[in-house]
């Protein structure tokens, strides 16, 4: 597909997944899905991806761990936690360790696409060097 951005999409709600799918296809990106922490881990395992959508609360392991995990066996991958807590503490946590930008839900269709297209022109500036951003 364009560009052969890959992404993951990790979330436990049926119906965010298929969100966050129909926008990252709508955008000419490959897109695989999991429905918990294990499925992404496993995912992950298993394939290349430039940006992973990673839920901080989902079954069997949790975004946070997920992220951990992430971080250290594929660093170049940009992780975008997504979740209900809109805590300023918990944000500042999962930057620091090393998501790439923090998405609070609710959340609309124009800022998944402005926070894909910042971490999209962000690596095309800058290789594989990525810093923190917010939408």
């Amino acid at each position: 597909m364009s560009n052969s951005v890959h992404v993951l999409v990790a979330e436990d709600q049926e119906s965010l997944r298929l969100l966050f799918s129909h926008v990252v296809r709508f955008m000419g990106y490959e897109c695989d899905l999991a429905s918990n922490g294990r499925e992404c881990l496993l995912r992950i395992t298993q394939s290349r991806y430039d940006i992973v959508f990673l839920d901080l609360v989902m079954p069997e392991i949790d975004g946070e761990t997920a992220l951990r995990w992430i971080k250290t066996h594929s660093p170049g991958t940009s992780v975008v936690v997504t979740s209900i807590q809109d805590d300023e503490g918990i944000i500042r946590r999962m930057l620091a360790l090393g998501a790439t930008a923090y998405l609070t839900k609710p959340f609309s269709v124009n800022e998944i696409k402005k926070i894909m297209q910042g971490i999209l022109n962000r690596r095309t500036r800058d290789g594989l060097n990525l810093a923190a951003i917010t939408a």
